[in-house]
């Protein structure tokens, strides 16, 4: 996704296109391991850990499920062929 939408900038504009998506990641990865010593510090018996890791899976598989429906409306209505890929 970063890499398509860098391909809207040029010269002085992708490199600050480029550090605003590098302080942006490193912003997130920092919030994220406060937020897991939070839970963690919080949730000793590992209970609302659990409950999380349930939600991002119905969350997967519920992505899961949508793209394999989509997937299958595209091929019964013509839409998506083995050959346009393959082309």
């Amino acid at each position: 996704m970063i890499g398509t939408n860098s391909l809207n900038y040029d010269g002085a504009e992708k490199v600050t296109f480029t550090g605003a998506c590098i302080s942006v990641s490193w912003l997130w990865f920092f919030f994220l391991a406060i937020a897991g010593k939070t839970i963690g510090q919080i949730d000793q018996k590992g209970t609302l850990m659990k409950r999380i890791n349930q939600l991002s899976a119905l969350i997967i598989w519920a992505v899961a499920v949508y793209l394999a429906v989509e997937l299958l409306n595209n091929v019964i209505h013509k839409r998506f062929t083995l050959k346009n890929v393959i082309l």
